[in-house]
């Protein structure tokens, strides 16, 4: 009976304590700290330095903002929250924060300092002080966060809602994160000692290096450390390393200590290097290894760190910080980064996009192409129709501009025009033009080289934006004037009406093409390449100040005749389109490609008087233009092009 009695009593006893454990909040002790990671992996490690540095570098500029439908929401309240965290930490530093915790420790932290319900300051708040507590609810999984746990002092708690927890996924354990570099311990650890086994080697041998020996007796032990010590004074020392010296008495010398050679771990090191970028996910290319064959070269290296390690980081935190101020947005809305800033991938985006034209130009349907490039556009009429044989129709062949002009085609007569003629005409203004954009060259340079002597070389792309407004105003003027001027020459009549839908046309184009800001990005981007193409083969070849100024200017990046190619081009253009406009405007039936007199591209040689009706599309190298430099030409078939069009009424 008592034995039932007691053993009743001890199973309620465990009972209860059951329930207690599970009522009770209970923190989630971590046994990686931020302090060792920095200590024993960051500050002590060349590879893991390296890695974390490559990614916080590259992401934590990266912006991130609310938009709603794809549109940017500049004054919602989490936008300038994320614009301008808090008074005293700026947007970068926070942010290369959080990267820097996420990489070394696997969770980063933020206290939210809301007014009305509303975030307005994020704190920073380290992950060696910051620790979860579990729920004693299955269903709400996390009960808040404890801040100093051990210090009665600073110990503080808080709700789920008043922190921003971002962390890596651990499986074991999905309220703590764990980082690449907890991943990597093992190998840091080894190649940690394998440095400090050099370095010893290096400084001491760890052994002494060799012992004399004497075939006669001493007499006491003091006798052989005072020869000890006259030989160490005499021989000793790095005057004397690798000197040979001959003694007498019948003296022997032995050898105890490993020759640098035998304790040489590079290879070893090699492999480390290896296996640590791979936990970061950095390909080794990046990290310094020249002897890599897993990557064609440099710039494919950056891709694929982007695509296959910082973008999956990003949609990772995009994911967790729209949960956690999901209660601050609307209806629609989503708080979204944003990488048109990031030159690799703005590059891979417009070679897609490219491609993607090309391809719809030959006609596949475009219902196609946004399936192969996952561009996620929505559907509309006509999307699953080839554009080729749409083009075939009659309604098709309306442009946007045509509708407008034809309303004025029996006002104006068309004015016939002598191909080689308006070929001269369009050259001496394109050289006149010339000095608007040498001048936006000569500021451009002027900009690099105040860059270059403050050791700013490398930031070449921001600097340049600074003078944004100043390459619209030239290139807006530059096309306007010219377009209306060669426009109108087609025109008998010159009345001011003429003149008018002529502007007009030229100032949709503009809008409709966005091709200011189009130019801009290829004059940009390809002077950016330049530039910096010279400044790494510069540092590389450990040119000077002054030598890497002058390569820069050799390279005739911001030369006079760079100017004349880009005035050459966009001069063109506007005098291809304005008088097409005009010829339109006439009630002309049909233009006629004129090859230029010299110095002409294959592709345009035999397009030589191919005549087509005037909404027709000409196929050029296997493109499709509406007239010479169309803007939906590449830059190769439209960069410094001299062709013209004459049209007629049939």
């Amino acid at each position: 009976m008592l034995s039932k009695f007691f053993g009743k009593i001890f199973r309620r006893n465990y009972a209860i304590s059951q329930v207690h454990n599970i009522k009770t909040k209970t923190p989630v002790f971590n046994d990686w700290s931020l302090t060792k990671a920095v200590q024993e992996g960051y500050k002590a490690n060349v590879w893991v330095y390296r890695a974390v540095s490559l990614i916080v570098r590259n992401v934590s500029h990266i912006p991130w903002m609310v938009k709603k439908d794809s549109v940017y929401l500049p004054d919602h309240h989490l936008s300038k929250l994320f614009s301008y965290p808090n008074p005293s930490v700026s947007k970068n530093d926070i942010w290369e924060l959080f990267h820097s915790w996420l990489q070394l420790a696997g969770n980063s932290y933020a206290y939210k300092v809301k007014v009305n319900g509303q975030t307005q300051e994020l704190w920073p708040l380290s992950p060696d002080r910051v620790l979860p507590e579990k729920s004693p609810d299955l269903t709400e999984w996390l009960a808040g966060y404890v801040l100093d746990k051990d210090n009665k002092k600073t110990k503080k708690e808080f709700k789920p809602e008043e922190i921003l927890h971002l962390k890596f996924f651990n499986p074991a354990n999905p309220l703590l994160g764990i980082g690449p570099l907890q991943a990597a311990a093992k190998v840091v650890d080894v190649d940690n000692d394998q440095t400090n086994w050099n370095k010893s080697t290096m400084q001491n041998r760890g052994v002494i290096d060799g012992v004399f020996t004497f075939e006669r007796e001493f007499e006491s032990i003091e006798d052989s450390d005072a020869v000890a010590e006259n030989l160490n004074k005499k021989y000793g020392g790095s005057s004397n390393a690798r000197k040979i010296a001959v003694l007498g008495g019948n003296a022997k010398y032995h050898r105890t200590a490993m020759t640098p050679q035998e304790s040489d771990f590079s290879n070893a090191r090699k492999d480390n290097r290896d296996e640590i970028f791979l936990a970061f996910g950095v390909p080794p290319q990046l990290g310094g290894s020249q002897e890599s064959s897993t990557y064609n070269n440099y710039e494919v290296s950056i891709l694929i760190f982007w695509f296959s390690t910082l973008i999956p980081i990003l949609d990772d935190i995009k994911s967790e910080i729209n949960f956690d101020f999901e209660a601050e947005l609307g209806p629609g809305e989503e708080i979204c980064f944003d990488l048109s800033g990031v030159k690799a991938i703005r590059k891979a985006m417009l070679d897609q996009a490219a491609t993607a034209e090309k391809l719809f130009g030959m006609g596949v349907p475009f219902e196609q192409v946004n399936r192969i490039f996952e561009f996620n556009v929505e559907e509309f009429e006509g999307w699953e129709t080839s554009y080729i044989r749409q083009a075939d129709t009659a309604e098709s062949k309306e442009d946007p501009v045509q509708s407008t002009v034809q309303k004025k085609s029996a006002q104006f007569k068309l004015v016939e025009t002598r191909a080689d003629d308006l070929e001269t005409q369009i050259e001496k203004q394109s050289v006149k033009n010339q000095s608007v954009f040498y001048e936006l060259l000569q500021e451009w340079e002027k900009i690099i080289f105040d860059a270059i002597d403050k050791n700013e070389g490398q930031d070449v792309e921001k600097k340049l934006d600074e003078t944004k407004s100043d390459w619209f105003i030239g290139i807006e003027t530059v096309f306007m004037e010219s377009g209306l001027k060669f426009g109108m020459q087609i025109i008998e009549d010159q009345q001011r009406t003429a003149e008018d839908v002529l502007s007009n046309t030229l100032e949709q184009y503009l809008d409709e093409e966005n091709y200011i800001l189009t130019q801009y990005s290829f004059i940009a981007q390809s002077t950016v390449d330049a530039v910096l193409s010279h400044v790494v083969e510069g540092l590389a070849e450990g040119y000077s100040t002054a030598q890497l100024q002058q390569s820069i200017y050799d390279s005739g990046v911001f030369s006079e005749m760079r100017a004349l190619r880009l005035a050459r081009t966009i001069t063109g253009n506007a005098a291809n389109l304005g008088q097409l406009n005009g010829a339109k405007l006439t009630g002309a039936t049909h233009k006629t490609w004129i090859t230029a007199s010299f110095g002409v591209r294959d592709s345009h040689e035999k397009m030589d008087n191919v005549k087509v009706e005037i909404n027709d599309f000409f196929k050029v190298g296997g493109e499709l233009a509406r007239y010479p430099l169309d803007n939906r030409l590449t830059p190769a078939e439209r960069v410094n092009c001299r062709c013209t069009l004459t049209y007629s009424i049939e």
